[in-house]
C-alpha cells in the first residue's frame, strides 16, 4: 500500500528549518543591526587575543571597557542552534513585508568566509476580525539567505531572544 495520500507534504515541510547553526569555535564574526536603535548595534569579530566589539555605527560612541569574554561566549552560544517555526516561502505578501524596516539584521561568517544572514521584521498577532491582539511580538518574518539559498520564514521571539542583545551586554560591567 501507499501512503502518500495520507502523508502528502510540501518540500519544504522536508528542508532543515535551521535559521543558524553555528558552534562557537566555527563563527569568526558576527554583526548585530537593529535600524530603529541604532546605539545597539555592533559587529563582533573573533580576533588572536579575544574577540572586538565595535558599535555597528560610526556615529555610535564606542565604549571603553574591556570586553566580557564570557558574555561574548554566551551570545555566540546562541547561535547553535536557532531553528524557524516554519517556512513561508508562499505568503504572498512576502515583498511588502522586505521592503519595510526590520527590526534586526544579523550577519554570522565563519572562519571559512561564508556568510548567513537573516533580516527578522515584526509579526503581529491579529485576531479574527484583523484587529492587533496585543503589543508583544511573539513571532517575526524572517528573510534568511546565504551563497546558496534565500528562505522566507517564521520564527518566535522566545527562540531568537537568546541573540537578541545590546552592544553594551557585551562589556565588563562598570564598577
Amino acid at each position: 500500500g501507499s501512503l502518500r495520500p495520507r502523508f502528502e507534504l510540501e518540500k519544504d515541510d522536508w528542508r532543515d528549518r535551521a535559521v543558524f547553526r553555528k558552534k562557537i569555535n566555527d563563527i569568526q564574526s558576527v554583526s548585530v543591526e537593529y535600524p530603529k536603535l541604532r546605539n545597539k548595534s555592533f559587529k563582533l569579530n573573533r580576533t588572536e587575543n579575544g574577540y572586538d566589539v565595535q558599535p555597528f555605527y560610526n556615529i555610535s560612541v564606542p565604549i571603553n571597557r574591556p570586553v566580557s569574554e564570557g558574555d561574548v561566549e554566551a551570545f555566540l552560544m546562541g547561535f547553535e542552534e536557532l531553528i524557524a517555526e516554519n517556512f513561508a516561502n508562499n505568503f504572498k505578501k512576502q515583498d511588502s513585508v522586505i521592503n519595510t524596516i526590520p527590526f534586526a539584521v544579523f550577519k554570522v561568517t565563519d572562519k571559512n568566509g561564508k556568510e548567513r544572514q537573516a533580516a527578522i521584521f515584526a509579526r503581529e498577532s491579529l485576531d479574527k476580525s484583523g484587529m492587533v491582539r496585543s503589543e508583544t511580538i511573539e513571532r517575526y518574518w524572517a528573510a534568511v539567505s546565504d551563497e546558496n539559498t534565500k528562505d522566507f520564514m517564521v520564527v518566535q521571539h522566545r527562540v531568537f531572544e537568546k541573540v537578541l542583545w545590546a552592544y553594551e551586554y557585551l562589556f565588563e560591567r562598570p564598577s
